[in-house]
C-alpha cells in the first residue's frame, strides 16, 4: 500500500496543529499492514505569485518557499526515525468500515446511483463516519462496497466485524 499526496492543508488544518496532525495522520498509516511507503502532497509551499492555484495549495508544502522546514516536516521527521525502530503494526485491524464509492465512468454504476470520491472528504459522509470510528478508538480498516461480501478477502485482512456508514 502506498499513501499518496497526504497534506496539511490550511484552514481544514490550522497552522499550530499540522504538526500534531501530520504525526497522527503519519502514525495511522503506518499502523496497517504492507505499508510501502507515505508521499505528502508537495515538497514547498507554493509561491503567491502564481496565482491560479486553489487557496489551500499555497500552504501544503512540508518546507516554505525559502527551504526552510515547516512543523509538519519536523514531525514526519520525528515519525519516520521513531518507526524505523518498531515497524510492524500493533494489530491486525479486526472492523472494516464499508466504503461505496465508485470511480466515474462507462465501468462505473449508472450515473448518480452511487456517491463519488467526495465522500471520503471532510464533509462527506464516509469521512465523517471514519472519524466517529476513531473518535470512539476504533483502529478500521477500509473495505470497499464490492468486496464486502467477499469471505475471502476478509479473512485473508483479518476483518471479522463490517461497519456501515449508516451503523456509526
Amino acid at each position: 500500500m502506498w499513501l499518496q499526496e497526504v497534506g496539511a492543508p490550511q484552514p481544514h488544518i490550522p497552522a499550530d496543529r499540522a504538526a500534531a496532525f501530520t504525526r497522527a495522520t503519519v502514525e495511522a498509516a503506518l499502523d496497517c499492514p504492507d505499508v510501502w511507503g507515505v508521499t505528502w502532497w508537495c515538497s514547498h509551499d507554493v509561491p503567491r505569485r502564481l496565482a491560479d492555484f486553489p487557496e489551500l495549495e499555497y500552504s501544503l508544502g512540508l518546507f516554505t518557499e525559502d527551504q526552510r522546514p515547516k512543523p509538519a516536516a519536523r514531525a514526519l521527521a520525528e515519525v519516520a526515525r521513531d518507526r524505523r525502530a518498531a515497524p510492524r503494526p500493533a494489530a491486525p485491524r479486526t472492523t472494516a468500515l464499508v466504503l461505496d464509492a465508485h470511480p466515474e465512468g462507462p465501468e462505473s454504476h449508472a450515473e448518480g446511483t452511487r456517491p463519488g470520491r467526495s465522500v471520503c472528504a471532510p464533509g462527506g459522509s464516509f469521512f465523517e463516519a471514519f472519524a466517529r470510528l476513531t473518535a470512539r478508538g476504533a483502529r478500521p480498516a477500509v473495505v470497499l462496497a464490492e468486496r464486502a461480501d467477499d469471505a475471502q478477502h476478509l479473512t485473508a485482512r483479518g476483518i471479522t466485524d463490517l461497519v456501515t456508514v449508516e451503523q456509526t
